[in-house]
C-alpha cells in the first residue's frame, strides 16, 4: 500500500489574490449591463423588474442581506485638517446604498487613551449620524499597520521596517555620475511620478544611504538628496517608501489594539446602520499583504518567525473583532502576506479558521482587487472564497480603481458597469466604488441598476438532479447532473468516503455547469457524492446522492525465479494503496486453468512456491490485488520450468 501524497488531500488550487498595482493611486444568464451613454433600458430593465417581482425577501437577521453600492470615501490620514462631510455628495446621492469610512489608528487615538473620551472620534461620529438622516449603511476600516500611532512602539511595540507599494520600483538599468545627483532609467523601467516618487528613499550603487528623491524630472529621471560616488551603469536602484509597522503577534501590540477595537466597538457597534466592518491589523494597510520584497521577506521568514506567527497574530485579530462586534459582520480584506505559494496557504488557514470559529454571518471576506476582465483572477482566492461563502455571510469587493467612463472596446459598456456584473456574479453582498465613479452622473444608471440589483434578495435556486457518479479509472470518477436553476450563482459538490456520515466541502463549479471530473482519488475507495445549487439568497436543498468505488490497481512487473525444482520465488510490484491481500494463482502449461494457491497480505510484494512441480512442465503465474470487496486486474503472467 502507497503513502497518499499531500495531493490526494487536496482543495481547488488557488493563486496569489489581483492586488493593486504598485504604482496606482445574482449572476444572471446572460449578460446584463449598460451600453455607454445610453439609458436603463431593455434586458437589463426586464431583469430588474423580474427580480423586483419575483424576489423572495425570506432572510432572516442572521442571514447575509443585500447592502449594495458603497461610496469608497478617501482616506482620513493622521495629519489631516479636519474633515467636514456635511456637504459631501454621497449622502444625498440615490444611485448609493452606503458609504464606507476609512480612518486610522494614529488618527483615532493619536495617544494613548487616558479614558473612553480620550480618542478623536469626529470624523466617523459625523458620519454616522449623516448615514442613518439620509438613510445610508455604514461600513468603517481603521487601519493599524503601517498607520499605527508613534506611542505603540514607544511603549515598546517592535518595529518592522518595511517597504510599502505606494511609488515602489526596482530597477537594474540605473545610471549613475559621480558628483551628480541625478538619477537616470536607462530603458524608462522605473516609472517615476511625482505625486508618488517624491521623498521616497532611493538605494543603490554609489548612492549615498539615506537619500531621497526631491524632484521627479520625468519617469526615467530623478533629482536625489546627495550625489552620488560614482559614475556607473546598469545599477540596481531601488525607490521605497520604508514604513514601521508592528507584529500582529507581538504581546503589547495584541494589549494595546485589542484594547483600541473594544473602544471602537463600544462606541459603533450597535448602530443599526453599520452594515460591516473591515478587520485592521492583518497587514500593512487595509489588506493583509504583509511584505513583498526579497530582503523583507527573508527577515520576515527568518529573523521574525515568518507564516506561523502572521497566521496567530491574524487568528488573534479575528477572535477580537467577533468578541467585541457580536452583531456585526467583519470582513478580512484577502490578500496573500507574502507573494508565495506558502503566503497563499497561511491566507487560506485564516479564513478557514474564521470560517470555522465565527459562522452564521459574522466572518466575512472582501477582495480589494474587482476589475474587468480578470480581476479577481479565476482560482485566487477572491474569486473562490467569496461564492463559496455568499450563502452564509456577509462578502464582497472593492475595485482595484476609479474607472471613470472608459468602455471596453470588444462588448461597448463601461468598464465599471461590467466589473460591477463580474462583482455580483460571484456573489457579492455590497461593492464598494470609488467616489469619482460615484460622484459622475453619466454613470450614475450603471450605479442604479446594479445597486437594485446587490440589494434584492434573489429566490433560492432549484435543486440540481439526476447525479451520477462514473468510475473512469483508479484515481478518477466523473460526475454528471442536472441544473435545474436558472438563477444560481454556483453549485457546491460535496464528497463523503467510505460512507455517507462523513461529506465535506469539495468544489464550486460556476452557474450552468453540468459536470466535473473529481481527480486523484484513492484506489479501491467508494465516494459518495452530492451537490446544490446556492447564491445570495441561499442553497438549495441537495440533489439524489450517488456513490462510485474506484478501480483497485493491478499489481505489475510479476517475475518468477526458479530456485529448485520444487521452489518458484514470485516478487511483484505494488501498485495499490487500498488492498488487504494479494491473490496468487497458478497453472499448468498454456492452456491449463489458473487457480489460486495462496494470498499474502497488505504490502507484501513476494511469495514462495513450493510444490512438487512436473518434470519438463511450463508453469504460468499470475497476481491479484483485493481489498476485501472488490478486486483488481491481474497482472502480467511469469512462467518458468522449475524441473526441466
Amino acid at each position: 500500500m502507497k503513502t497518499p501524497s499531500l495531493s490526494m488531500l487536496r482543495r481547488p488550487s488557488a493563486t496569489c489574490d489581483f492586488g493593486k498595482s504598485l504604482l496606482s493611486d445574482q449572476r444572471m444568464n446572460g449578460p446584463i449591463g449598460i451600453m455607454c451613454l445610453r439609458p436603463v433600458v431593455g434586458s437589463l430593465a426586464a431583469t430588474v423588474a423580474a427580480i423586483l417581482l419575483y424576489g423572495s425577501n425570506h432572510a432572516d437577521a442572521q442571514e447575509p442581506q443585500g447592502i449594495g453600492i458603497m461610496y469608497l470615501t478617501p482616506n482620513d490620514q493622521a495629519g489631516d485638517p479636519i474633515h467636514d462631510l456635511s456637504g459631501a455628495p454621497e449622502w444625498t446621492n440615490p444611485a448609493l446604498q452606503g458609504v464606507s469610512l476609512r480612518t486610522q489608528w494614529a488618527r483615532v487615538e493619536p495617544h494613548e487613551h487616558a479614558n473612553a473620551d480620550d480618542f478623536y472620534w469626529g470624523y466617523l461620529d459625523q458620519g454616522m449620524a449623516l448615514g442613518a438622516a439620509h438613510g445610508k449603511k455604514i461600513s468603517i476600516l481603521i487601519t493599524a499597520g503601517v498607520s499605527c500611532p508613534q506611542w505603540l512602539f514607544d511603549a515598546g511595540s517592535p518595529a518592522f521596517n518595511v517597504t510599502t507599494q505606494s511609488g515602489y520600483s526596482a530597477i537594474t538599468d540605473g545610471v549613475t555620475t559621480a558628483g551628480s545627483t541625478t538619477v537616470i532609467s536607462a530603458g524608462n523601467t522605473a516609472g517615476w511620478k511625482t505625486s508618488l516618487s517624491v521623498g521616497l528613499q532611493i538605494f543603490g550603487g554609489s548612492i549615498p544611504a539615506g537619500a531621497t528623491i526631491v524632484t521627479v524630472n520625468s519617469s526615467s529621471n530623478v533629482t536625489i538628496s546627495a550625489p552620488a560616488t560614482a559614475s556607473a551603469t546598469g545599477v540596481a536602484i531601488t525607490t521605497a517608501q520604508i514604513l514601521p509597522m508592528p507584529l500582529p503577534w507581538d504581546p503589547i501590540f495584541q494589549q494595546k489594539w485589542g484594547a483600541f477595537v473594544q473602544a471602537f466597538a463600544a462606541r459603533y457597534g450597535n448602530s443599526p446602520n453599520l452594515a460591516y466592518v473591515v478587520m485592521g491589523g492583518p497587514g500593512r494597510q487595509e489588506e493583509a499583504y504583509f511584505c513583498f520584497t526579497s530582503y523583507d521577506i527573508d527577515y520576515f521568514i527568518n529573523t521574525l518567525g515568518g507564516l506561523p506567527n502572521w497566521e496567530l497574530g491574524v487568528k488573534w485579530i479575528i477572535d477580537q473583532y467577533a468578541t467585541y462586534f457580536p452583531n456585526t459582520p467583519f470582513m478580512l480584506a484577502m490578500a496573500d502576506p507574502i507573494p508565495t505559494t506558502d503566503g497563499d496557504n497561511s491566507l487560506k488557514t485564516v479564513v478557514n479558521y474564521g470560517v470555522a470559529q465565527h459562522p452564521g454571518n459574522h466572518f466575512g471576506v472582501m477582495s480589494c482587487g474587482l476589475q474587468y476582465p480578470d480581476g479577481p483572477g479565476n482560482g485566487t482566492m477572491g474569486a473562490t472564497e467569496i461564492p463559496l461563502l455568499c450563502p452564509t455571510s456577509t462578502v464582497g469587493y472593492q475595485f482595484l480603481q476609479t474607472q471613470h467612463e472608459d468602455i471596453d472596446p470588444v462588448t461597448g459598456r463601461f468598464m465599471l458597469d461590467l466589473g460591477l456584473e463580474r462583482g455580483f456574479n460571484f456573489g457579492a453582498h455590497f461593492i464598494e466604488v470609488y467616489s469619482g465613479d460615484c460622484d459622475d452622473p453619466v454613470l450614475a444608471p450603471v450605479l442604479t441598476a446594479w445597486g437594485t440589483l446587490l440589494t434584492t434578495t434573489p429566490p433560492i435556486p432549484a435543486a440540481p438532479g439526476r447525479l451520477t457518479a462514473t468510475v473512469t479509472s483508479s484515481s478518477v470518477i466523473a460526475l454528471a447532473w442536472r441544473d435545474n436553476a436558472n438563477n444560481e450563482i454556483g453549485q457546491r459538490i460535496e464528497r463523503s468516503v467510505g460512507s455517507h456520515n462523513n461529506y465535506a466541502f469539495l468544489t464550486n463549479v460556476g452557474a450552468n455547469i453540468t459536470a466535473f471530473t473529481d481527480t486523484g482519488l484513492v484506489d479501491g475507495t467508494k465516494y459518495y457524492y452530492r451537490l446544490r445549487a446556492f447564491n445570495t439568497g441561499g442553497s438549495s436543498t441537495y440533489s439524489n446522492q450517488r456513490f462510485a468505488t474506484t478501480l483497485l490497481n493491478n499489481p505489475t512487473a510479476l517475475t518468477a525465479t526458479v530456485v529448485s525444482s520444487s521452489q518458484v520465488n514470485l516478487n511483484w510490484t505494488d501498485n495499490s494503496m487500498s488492498e488487504t491481500a494479494y491473490l496468487i494463482e497458478r497453472k499448468a502449461t498454456s492452456s491449463g486453468n489458473y487457480s489460486q494457491i495462496g494470498s499474502v497480505g497488505m504490502n507484501v510484494q513476494s511469495y514462495t512456491d513450493t510444490y512438487n512441480f512436473a518434470s519438463g512442465t511450463t508453469y504460468y503465474y499470475r497476481v491479484r490485488a483485493t481489498n476485501g470487496t472488490i478486486y483488481s486486474g491481474y497482472s502480467n503472467q511469469s512462467h518458468v520450468k522449475p524441473n526441466p
